[in-house]
């Protein structure tokens, strides 16, 4: 038998948004409101951590560590990572 060589399927590389479009979409949220400013830092977070929104979705109060400034993401196969708040 010969040798069967793998064909990968072509990667796509999924768009990002420029610093003045994140920005623009950031000054959407009204932070002086409860439902705005949470909306506002759960975005934030996502972009600037790069966590997935499920993980955003799975924090709980107790991974979240205000004086050291840390967030606790628990993601894919057991994967566990902190965030710089």
């Amino acid at each position: 038998m010969g040798h069967i060589s793998l064909v990968r399927a072509e990667t796509k590389v999924k768009p990002v948004l420029s610093v003045e479009e994140m920005a623009s979409v950031l000054s959407q949220f009204d932070r002086k409101s409860f439902n705005g400013a949470r909306d506002y830092c759960m975005l934030l977070l996502c972009y600037d951590s790069m966590i997935r929104i499920n993980e955003l979705l799975s924090i709980k109060i107790s991974d979240v560590d205000l004086q050291a400034k840390l967030v606790k993401v628990f993601g894919k196969v057991e994967r566990t990572t902190c965030s710089v708040l």
